[in-house]
């Protein structure tokens, strides 16, 4: 009786410790179906002299079984969880985050005692790659710019595909230290080529930055980055554009 009462115990604090409902169905479930094999095996009817032996070792047994599946779910769980999160905030395509997240990471970075830029980043004339090459291959150009991207990046920095061929790129320090960091990644997207079938071509991308110098509201600031952006597409594209 003693033991059947810290089982029942067990079953509440692991209830109580993870997701109630949950835990508690298993943990019946698990328990009845258990119960219910010792009834059609038989071993319900135990005749050996020590019973009370007998039922604190399947109970053992039991909270073992209980234990080790509860943790297996609990971690196995949490992993899936985490797994899930990654993709739902990254785009499939390129790799980098989507916007799922994006402004509420801007709002974290801006609410910090550190300088902050976001630069936001367009292929020039990307339609006019994909009606030429194939949106495969206007997939690809997209994948290899993201890639650059990321390989310029500090570790304090995240990038974003803002949406189509447009690209958004948070970065922890004034607009001079965002250009240094824009001006590399420029340097390698041009001097990158694209191959498709016989033909070779090369690209460019016009960016506009912003830093938190010119406003901390974090819609304000992509407006100014975004100004900057069709400033730099009306004036001849291929260029960097800032205060």
């Amino acid at each position: 009786t003693e033991f059947w009462a810290y089982a029942v115990f067990f079953v509440l604090l692991t209830a109580f410790l993870f997701d109630y409902k949950l835990v508690l169905f298993v943990n019946i479930g698990i328990i009845a179906s258990t119960i219910i094999s010792w009834i059609i095996n038989g071993d319900a009817l135990i005749t050996q002299y020590n019973i009370r032996s007998v039922l604190i070792l399947r109970g053992v047994c039991l909270i073992l079984s209980l234990t080790s599946l509860q943790l297996i779910t609990y971690f196995g769980g949490e992993f899936l969880v985490k797994k899930l999160e990654k993709i739902s905030e990254s785009d499939p395509l390129t790799g980098l985050y989507n916007r799922r997240n994006m402004y509420q990471e801007i709002e974290n970075k801006l609410s910090k005692s550190v300088p902050v830029s976001i630069a936001m980043m367009d292929i020039d004339d990307f339609k006019t790659i994909n009606d030429k090459y194939g949106h495969e291959n206007g997939d690809e150009v997209l994948v290899k710019v993201a890639n650059i991207i990321r390989s310029n990046l500090k570790n304090v920095d995240l990038a974003f595909r803002y949406g189509g061929e447009e690209f958004l790129i948070l970065i922890e320090g004034d607009n001079n230290a965002a250009y240094q960091i824009i001006s590399k990644m420029n340097e390698e997207i041009i001097n990158t080529n694209f191959k498709f079938g016989k033909q070779n071509f090369k690209i460019t991308i016009t960016c506009g930055i912003a830093d938190s110098s010119e406003s901390t509201d974090y819609t304000k600031l992509i407006d100014i980055a975004d100004t900057y952006l069709y400033k730099g597409k009306n004036s001849g594209k291929a260029q960097i554009i800032m205060k």
